[in-house]
């Protein structure tokens, strides 16, 4: 079986593996204390990694869809400083088990999504990871 490896160039394996792994920390972190998130990213400037966020001005609990558009329109207006761009969002898998997605999208043309299962523990204990499933993703910035 091919995997996403073969055909991607080592430094932006090594930069999609360190924004997925901040990514996915995060939103562990973030369900951990909170039991929930809205949609965030992380934008990579060569070494540096910086969290985005955006709020469409919808009330306190505005559609995840809208915050995420907001998150393309600010990077794609910032696309010619940035390097490669992870999106995070709760989803719900339809089996019904929660996940974390992560959209990753480089400059050069490459991008993934990385699913994430989760679930949260008994009393309160933090929250559970199951195996990535990884497939091949949109381009919406670097068109």
């Amino acid at each position: 079986m091919t995997s996403w490896r073969d055909s991607t160039p080592e430094n932006i394996q090594a930069m999609f593996d360190g924004l997925c792994g901040l990514a996915v920390d995060t939103a562990v972190d973030m369900l951990t204390k909170r039991k929930e998130f809205y949609p965030f990213g992380f934008e990579a400037h060569g070494e540096e990694a910086v969290m985005i966020g955006a709020d469409p001005g919808l009330g306190e609990r505005p559609p995840s869809q809208g915050i995420l558009d907001l998150l393309y329109e600010g990077t794609r207006g910032r696309r010619d400083e940035v390097d490669a761009v992870a999106y995070v969002c709760d989803v719900r898998l339809e089996f019904g088990s929660d996940a974390v997605r992560v959209d990753l999208e480089h400059r050069a043309g490459y991008s993934l999504e990385i699913v994430t299962p989760n679930r949260l523990k008994r009393f309160g204990r933090g929250v559970e990871t199951g195996q990535m499933a990884v497939s091949s993703g949109d381009r919406r910035i670097w068109l």
